[in-house]
């Protein structure tokens, strides 16, 4: 088996590290929610986890997409903007 390249390792400690962080973010929530605490700021950190995740893995899949045909890459915007909506129209409306 081949050795991985510092970018491969980069991002894994990445992505560790953002489900670390959305884990703590979600045992927050969790405590929050059943003690009645204020948790309107943990909220609007819970959306940044989720986009920081998400870049990681729109990064992830431009990799894997970039040398495919437009189609791909067609669908690759289309599912980013789709991501990127769920993300800012909740926090707008």
């Amino acid at each position: 088996m081949s050795e991985p390249t510092e970018k491969k390792k980069g991002s894994g400690k990445i992505s560790f590290l953002l489900l670390l962080l959305a884990v703590a973010v979600e045992l927050l929530l969790l405590i929050f929610h059943f003690t009645n605490g204020s948790w309107a700021v943990l909220q609007w950190l819970e959306g940044a986890v989720f986009a920081l995740m998400s870049i990681v893995v729109a990064v992830n899949a431009w990799g894997f997409v970039k040398d495919k045909k437009a189609l791909w890459k067609f669908l690759y915007v289309l599912l980013v903007l789709a991501v990127v909506a769920c993300i800012v129209l909740p926090r707008i409306f």
